[in-house]
């Protein structure tokens, strides 16, 4: 498996299979085309590097070999396939009658993958029982399509809402966020982390992680009332209202 973008080393080993039979003038030249199901097509997507496609061979003798090392790069662009190196031969026997062949070797092209996020928006401090909301964006910043995405909120003292975001598959250029709530459940300095974890083209597994630290709180109490003491604005019982000095005859009249 090579990286776009970068180098390679193409080893190749040619052996005359006759037991007793030379082979003479061979020249042997590279294409390359791209697999896609039982078509092919032709696509320069590596191109060597202080060489060129076409090598020569003066001479192999009977059940002998030839080695050819070539470096090869892989253009940036190249989309994440397997591509075909076809290796096309020409050679003469002793009496110089001229002989072709093919072989194929498969090559597979991986992109380069890469997720960001955004800054991680929390409180730095909260108290017992205090819902809080957090969020963050994660982008798709890299040339090849990532699968298995999925966001969970680790740590003591505290549960996230959501705890776990799975989001599946992510593709080149796409953004998605985290949005929920933690809620805290012992005072003192709580940490937490929250764990993003995807797969690339080879079903490899990377990890990203955003550390929190939130100073938690104990819940202030409301203070005890005396009920002897007079609180300001309420009104007098019944039995402390004042009395009036007219006679109820007189208000009768």
């Amino acid at each position: 498996v090579v990286q776009a973008s970068q180098q390679f080393e193409l080893n190749m080993v040619f052996r005359n299979t006759n037991r007793s039979k030379d082979i003479y003038n061979v020249k042997a030249f590279l294409t390359f085309d791209v697999s896609t199901g039982k078509d092919s097509s032709q696509q320069n997507v590596f191109s060597p590097v202080n060489s060129s496609n076409t090598f020569y061979i003066d001479h192999i003798g009977p059940n002998q070999t030839v080695s050819r090392t070539f470096t090869m790069y892989v253009v940036p662009d190249a989309a994440p396939k397997t591509y075909m190196v076809n290796v096309n031969f020409e050679y003469e026997d002793k009496d110089g009658k001229a002989i072709t062949a093919k072989e194929l070797v498969g090559i597979p092209v991986v992109q380069t993958t890469k997720v960001e996020t955004s800054e991680l928006t929390i409180p730095t401090s909260a108290t017992v029982g205090q819902e809080v909301s957090t969020t963050f964006n994660i982008y798709n910043t890299g040339k090849a399509k990532v699968y298995n995405v999925m966001i969970n909120a680790q740590g003591k003292g505290f549960t996230a809402d959501p705890n776990n975001q799975y989001i599946g598959n992510f593709d080149v250029g796409q953004s998605n966020s985290y949005e929920g709530y933690l809620r805290f459940n012992e005072p003192g300095e709580q940490k937490g982390k929250f764990v993003i974890t995807y797969e690339d083209q080879n079903g490899e597994k990377i990890t990203i992680e955003k550390e929190f630290t939130v100073m938690v709180e104990e819940a202030a109490t409301m203070p005890e009332l005396d009920p002897n003491m007079n609180v300001p604005g309420d009104m007098p019982l019944p039995d402390e209202a004042p009395k009036s000095n007219i006679p109820w005859g007189m208000i009768n009249g």
